[in-house]
C-alpha cells in the first residue's frame, strides 16, 4: 500500500469531509483504494465500489465523463504530478454530488503513470 494511505495523516482526513481514492490506471480506472468515510461524504457505500465490474468512471456524472477523462489523458501524458479537477459524481438515483478532485499521480522512473490517488 502506499505510504501515504498508511499513516496517520490519512486518519485525520478519514474523521473529516475529505474522501481519498487510489485507482489504477488502467481503462475505466479500477479502484484500489477508498477512504472509510466515503459512504458518510458522498454517500456512496465503499463495497459498491470494490466489485469487480465498477471503475470510478462508472461514478461521474455522464455530461462531464468526457471532459474528465480527456483532461487525465492529458495531464497523464504531460506527466502532471498534481492537478485539479471539478465535476460531478453520481450514485444510483441519488442527485449528482459537485466535487473538487486534487489529484496526485505516481509515475515509474520511465514516466508510466502507475497509480492515481
Amino acid at each position: 500500500m502506499d505510504p501515504l494511505l498508511n499513516s496517520k495523516f490519512l486518519h485525520l482526513i478519514e474523521m473529516g469531509p475529505i474522501v481519498v481514492l487510489s485507482w489504477s490506471t488502467d481503462e475505466g480506472w479500477p479502484i484500489k483504494y477508498v477512504s472509510g468515510n466515503i459512504e458518510n461524504v458522498l454517500g456512496i457505500p465503499s463495497d459498491a465500489l470494490f466489485q469487480t465490474s465498477v471503475k470510478y468512471s462508472d461514478f461521474i456524472h455522464p455530461e462531464d465523463i468526457d471532459r474528465i477523462s480527456a483532461e487525465v489523458s492529458s495531464f497523464i501524458s504531460e506527466k502532471t504530478n498534481i492537478f485539479y479537477q471539478e465535476y460531478r459524481l453520481c450514485y444510483q438515483n441519488n442527485p449528482p454530488i459537485w466535487v473538487g478532485d486534487f489529484t496526485a499521480v505516481d509515475y515509474n522512473d520511465e514516466g508510466i503513470a502507475l497509480s492515481i490517488i
